[in-house]
């Protein structure tokens, strides 16, 4: 996605990626941004998080295309504060302090240069986030858009709660166009060892998926203005792993990098989903191959 104000064809002097992390042990839940642009042939930038929102909904974004203006906004925030002049991280204080690992800012430039730091400058930090979660509500939030097209799905997950707990079914389109469809169960002398059934299909059945995902609305932004989840709130994993694994989505990386999204809770037609994988999984059971995996999760 690009607008008429466009980068040179040569990378300039400025951060050409900053990625910040931070993770909150007693909240149990953490954030990760990061923003980044691409020269050469794909002249791109590309945006991705990990991010928790008011109402707990859990939301990854990989290597999605966003407009180059909020690249040219980052690199006037991090100018404006210096950021450059963030003195690096001592890999030594890792030993005795590891809550030190918890935070870090990495910032690069054309050339391979990489800083590190495993702290948060005294600045300019508010305002990044806050144009990072401008992001996700042009992604994602009331009024957003995602700048990919459900046509182009090559791959979704999405778990129902007569799964083993954490597991998903799966249907995927493979390089070479066969139809990989999967879902674990469980089986075993103890009834608890977590089987993996695979099947090939007929693309029908992708068609089908990237219908009712275009249809139903299934990655359709959520209503109204998406809001970080306070660091105080504590999300409890015991309670989190009860609940259906989150929806997961791929796209097709030609002509764009790879690109991804994994949120906890579709904003619609999760029921419309399960309904397909259910009937898809009954329907070719008796031919799908039986893979002993773990008793944590299925293999992929």
């Amino acid at each position: 996605m690009k607008t008429d104000e466009q980068p040179s064809a040569e990378p300039p002097k400025d951060i050409t990626k900053l990625e910040i992390n931070n993770y909150n042990s007693d909240a149990n839940h953490n954030f990760r941004f990061s923003l980044s642009h691409l020269y050469r042939a794909n002249d791109i930038t590309l945006f991705g998080c990990e991010c928790c929102t008011e109402d707990r909904t859990m939301i990854q974004l990989t290597g999605i295309p966003v407009d180059y203006l909020y690249m040219k906004k980052m690199r006037e925030i991090t100018a404006k504060h210096d950021f450059a002049k963030i003195e690096p991280g001592d890999p030594d204080a890792y030993i005795e302090n590891p809550e030190k690992a918890s935070v870090s800012i990495d910032l690069y430039w054309a050339g391979g240069v990489k800083k590190r730091a495993d702290h948060l400058p005294g600045t300019g930090v508010d305002e990044l986030l806050e144009l990072f979660w401008d992001i996700v509500n042009a992604l994602m939030g009331g009024g957003g858009k995602l700048p990919l097209r459900a046509e182009d799905v090559i791959a979704l997950s999405f778990g129902g709660r007569e799964l083993p707990r954490g597991c998903r079914y799966e249907l995927r389109e493979q390089d070479d166009g066969v139809i990989i469809f999967s879902w674990p169960g469980m089986g075993g002398d103890s009834g608890r060892d977590i089987y993996t059934y695979t099947v090939n299909v007929d693309r029908i059945y992708m068609d089908r998926l990237r219908e009712i995902v275009d249809q139903r609305g299934v990655l359709d932004p959520k209503p109204g203005i998406l809001k970080s989840l306070s660091p105080d709130v504590y999300l409890n994993p015991h309670e989190e792993e009860t609940k259906p694994s989150p929806l997961e989505a791929h796209w097709k990386s030609v002509p764009l990098p790879f690109a991804q999204l994994k949120i906890s809770k579709p904003t619609n037609g999760g029921e419309d989903l399960l309904e397909f994988f259910r009937d898809l999984a009954a329907a070719h059971a008796e031919k799908a191959e039986t893979k002993f995996s773990h008793r944590s999760g299925p293999v992929r």
